[in-house]
C-alpha cells in the first residue's frame, strides 16, 4: 500500500493518469495508516504472549 501510494503521488506531480483514482489512492494508505496500522502494537502484544490461555488445555484432560 505504501508503494502505491509513492506512485500515486509521483504520477499526480507529473499530473500523469487519472487525478481523482490517484488521490483515493493517497487518502485509502492514510487511513489505513492512521487507523488499521496504529493497532498493529496492541495486537502484535497480543498474538505473542496470548497463547498461555490455550496452551494450557490438556489436549484430553479425561
Amino acid at each position: 500500500m505504501a508503494r502505491a501510494a509513492l506512485i500515486a503521488r509521483e504520477r499526480l506531480a507529473q499530473s500523469a493518469g487519472d487525478a481523482a483514482f490517484l488521490w483515493a489512492k493517497l487518502l485509502t494508505a492514510r487511513f489505513y495508516a492512521d487507523h488499521v496500522l496504529a493497532q498493529a502494537p496492541g495486537l502484535a502484544e497480543t498474538v505473542v504472549s496470548g497463547a498461555a490461555a490455550v496452551l494450557a488445555y490438556a489436549a484430553d484432560p479425561f
